[in-house]
């Protein structure tokens, strides 16, 4: 794919891709922004020569987590997800943390050969604009960003809070899910602070003007290249675009790729001690333990799990075949009265959608 990028971007931006290239996307859409990343990954020249190319974009409110991640324990599942009412969910396929976007925040991104790939160089061009510029001191460190190395093509991308409502940032990536174990990886929680709260005068095309100017001094100073706008969402420029964002948007790959965690509760209900113990696999629940006492039969335990296994974590999967059960199993019992009632209410509520 890499030489029909060529003459994709030759076609659409009349010049050598094998010079330095600045694109910012006219798109506010974080599935189609961030799979526009991975686009210019797959399609990147593969001739060591090549230049990087930078791209730009800001996006609607939304939550994206490192390739490696648990969304459970890195965002408030009641606030992010998949749901119309919900801040989107974003899974991306470079590691590192989770992080929050919004209009107020500018994200960047670097693709380059593999041997150009500079992680240091990239962001200490950051850092000197915004010294020279603005005089904010800042200091780069080995968490200010994440990347996706390849054997031939790499790219490193990092994210500015310039003006973002960072009230919104601290509920959206508070966790709301308890009882939860996992090995995936897990982010650093820092504390963060605008740009403008330094300097007031900082604003968002300043921002790209600066940075555009400073990768061109950095990486060919030869060059005049300026920003180029550009629409992701247009397939005959970006074949194969639809198809990345598809995926990016699906919750096999949002909550599929979840490493296998554990989750675990014990509570109280009104007529004795019950608990829970399950491993998730791919977001699906398998290896069920239930414990509810003498209270309920050892085949109605058997069948509550049977119907939980398989079921996808999270979802309003749980609450429709748990009632479905419930429903079957409580014909003669007053639904106030019933024991298998509330624990299976139990169940929706440690399983199912927050």
């Amino acid at each position: 794919m890499a030489a029909f990028y060529n003459k994709v971007i030759y076609r659409n931006f009349h010049f050598s891709i094998s010079q330095a290239s600045i694109f910012r996307s006219v798109s506010h859409d974080p599935y189609t922004n961030i799979a526009l990343d991975d686009w210019f990954y797959h399609n990147f020249p593969l001739q060591s020569q090549a230049y990087p190319l930078l791209y730009i974009y800001r996006n609607h409110p939304c939550v994206v987590i490192g390739r490696h991640q648990n969304p459970w324990s890195e965002s408030n599942a009641k606030l992010v997800g998949l749901h119309p009412d919900q801040v989107p969910l974003v899974r991306r396929r470079s590691g590192g943390g989770t992080v929050y976007h919004d209009l107020g925040n500018l994200n960047v991104t670097v693709v380059s050969h593999r041997n150009r790939y500079d992680r240091k160089k990239n962001l200490e061009m950051i850092a000197d604009i915004l010294k020279k510029t603005w005089n904010i001191d800042v200091v780069v460190n080995d968490r200010s960003s994440a990347s996706r190395l390849g054997r031939l093509v790499a790219y490193h991308h990092f994210t500015l809070l310039f003006d973002s409502k960072l009230h919104q940032l601290g509920q959206m990536l508070s966790a709301t899910t308890s009882g939860l174990k996992s090995k995936a990886t897990a982010s650093v929680r820092s504390p963060v602070v605008n740009l403008s709260q330094l300097n007031n005068t900082i604003t968002y095309d300043d921002l790209c003007s600066e940075m555009a100017s400073n990768f061109i001094k950095v990486f060919h100073p030869q060059l005049n290249n300026k920003i180029i706008d550009i629409n992701p969402n247009t397939e005959s420029s970006y074949p194969g675009i639809t198809s990345f964002r598809k995926e990016m948007m699906s919750w096999d790959w949002i909550y599929g790729k979840t490493p296998t965690f554990e989750i675990s509760h014990k509570s109280a209900l009104s007529w004795g001690q019950v608990s829970i113990k399950a491993s998730v696999k791919k977001g699906l629940i398998t290896d069920v333990e239930l414990d509810a006492g003498k209270t309920l039969s050892f085949s109605v335990m058997n069948e509550i799990k049977d119907s939980l296994t398989g079921c996808r974590y999270g979802t309003e999967d749980i609450l429709c075949i748990i009632s479905s059960f419930g429903r079957r199993n409580t014909k003669t019992i007053s639904e106030s009265e019933s024991p298998l009632t509330e624990f299976i209410h139990w169940l929706t509520t440690i399983l199912g959608r927050e």
